[in-house]
C-alpha cells in the first residue's frame, strides 16, 4: 500500500497598480487602481492605514485633491489576498 501527502497552495492575487503612479504634482490627480488577477475585488484607503475588504472598495477612478498616500490590496475568491500596494501623492496647490 502507498500513501502520499499533498499540500495544495492557494493562488496569490497580484498586487493592485496605481495610474498615474505615485509623486508630486502641481495639479490634482485623478487616480486609478487595477489588478492583474482575474475577477479581483480591490479595496483601499486613503489615510495611510492599511487596507482590509472593510475599506472602501473600488469602483472607479477617484481624485486626490491634496498630498495623500493610497495603500490598496486585491481580493480574489479561494486566492491569498495580495499584498499591500502603496502610492503617495504630493500636490502642490
Amino acid at each position: 500500500m502507498a500513501s502520499a501527502t499533498y499540500t495544495l497552495i492557494q493562488p496569490q492575487t497580484a498586487p493592485p497598480t496605481f495610474s498615474p503612479g505615485g509623486g508630486t504634482y502641481l495639479l490634482p490627480q485623478r487616480v486609478t487602481i487595477s489588478d492583474a488577477s482575474p475577477g479581483a475585488a480591490i479595496y483601499y484607503t486613503t489615510d495611510g492605514s492599511t487596507p482590509t475588504t472593510s475599506s472602501t472598495q473600488y469602483t472607479g477612478p477617484f481624485l486626490v485633491l491634496t498630498t495623500t498616500t493610497v495603500r490598496a490590496i486585491a481580493v480574489v475568491p479561494g486566492w491569498s489576498p495580495s499584498s499591500v500596494a502603496s502610492a503617495s501623492y504630493f500636490v502642490l496647490l
